[in-house]
């Protein structure tokens, strides 16, 4: 395991952060993070200087240093640090570089999460974060794929794909988990489909009833059928342990040779679910996380806690849905039963379970 120490400007914390999980979660790497001024505003000039101090041994300590060149720019602090590693034989990685490395020739399919709130949601939506995303001001969960495939279309999908800046004319097929309000808003999906020349294609469960909606061709999913939506590009449905009323279904997306599978809403998975799932490796796994880090679940029935995805983990894994590559997110997440997103990312930082969050957008 190569250790390395991020070095950069402390203009980029909240990069260092993140970046510091992706090396360490996803290529091995023990990383050694530039400390963070958690009240906010500069450190002392004492402080600095105790701060520099560490941080060079922090070098010292390391096989290789990890630079944020993340504007094309390096500081004057940042070239003396590469010098100081330079001069005692360290590697130097730039990030550029080392994405841009990194980035396979296979095709890959972007999952951007324009929403992961289960239904309470913030007041702070309508003033501060208007016009942004925020990981403990979430909105509806939704969730697009490469542009084009969308499932979910809540009462804060147009705001987020406004706030993501996605062109809704892209998106051609909109598929429903459920007929609950916080996943399907009529007239939104009706503001996606006007002007279009061809209808904007919407997949439901069978037995769903609602009213129609002008220029939208309805598909009615039979579960456990797998569906063609474009070549190579396939859904299926799945039977979620749900309030039957609202017709809940699981999906599973393939496409490019990549298989993912989204389930929110929904409490343990189903028998027949759960024997269509097993065996199939998922490259991305989404789970349905409504209720946080407490040993009771007043929504055992409809919805998982974290107790529940963690014991949940072993047996995917045992049953070859998670692989070593696979990637697996909570979301769906209801702040009235959670603590805050970093809390949340803390609690689970040894399951092999990320914390989805409005914004994110992961590659696979």
């Amino acid at each position: 395991m190569k250790t390395v120490t991020i070095c950069g400007s402390m203009r980029f914390a909240k990069e260092m952060q993140e970046i510091a999980y992706e090396l360490e979660i996803h290529h091995g790497m023990n990383v050694l993070q530039c400390v963070c001024n958690a009240q906010g505003g500069p450190p002392a000039r004492e402080e600095m200087e105790v701060l520099g101090q560490i941080h060079y041994k922090k070098i010292d300590l390391s096989d290789a240093i990890y630079v944020l060149d993340m504007d094309g720019k390096i500081g004057e602090a940042t070239q003396r640090e590469i010098e100081y590693a330079r001069a005692r034989g360290k590697e130097v990685i730039f990030h550029t570089e080392f994405v841009a490395q990194n980035q396979k020739d296979e095709p890959t399919v972007e999952a951007l999460f324009l929403g992961t709130c289960a239904c309470d949601f913030s007041p702070k939506l309508k003033t501060e974060y208007k016009d942004c995303f925020d990981k403990d001001a979430r909105r509806a969960s939704v969730l697009l794929f490469d542009d084009t495939y969308m499932i979910d279309c809540g009462p804060h999908a147009l705001e987020s794909l406004r706030i993501a800046g996605k062109d809704i004319a892209k998106i051609t097929d909109i598929f429903i988990s459920h007929i609950h309000y916080d996943h399907f808003t009529s007239g939104h999906i009706k503001a996606i489909a006007e002007g279009r020349e061809k209808p904007l294609r919407l997949w439901v469960r069978e037995g769903s009833v609602f009213d129609p909606i002008e220029n939208v061709e309805i598909h009615w999913m039979k579960p456990y059928e797998r569906y063609e939506v474009a070549p190579d590009v396939f859904f299926t449905g799945l039977i979620a342990n749900h309030n039957e009323e609202s017709t809940p279904q699981h999906l599973i997306l393939e496409k490019d040779g990549k298989k993912i599978f989204y389930g929110c809403d929904g409490g343990w998975f189903l028998a027949p679910t759960y024997e269509h799932m097993k065996h199939q490796a998922f490259d991305l796994m989404v789970l349905d996380c409504t209720v946080g880090d407490r040993p009771e679940n007043p929504l055992m029935a409809v919805h998982n806690n974290i107790p529940m995805i963690k014991m949940m983990m072993p047996t995917l894994r045992m049953e070859q849905m998670v692989t070593k590559k696979s990637r697996v997110f909570i979301s769906h997440i209801a702040p009235m039963f959670h603590r805050s997103h970093a809390e949340t990312c803390f609690i689970m930082k040894d399951s092999g379970v990320e914390v989805a969050y409005d914004g994110l957008a992961v590659r696979i």
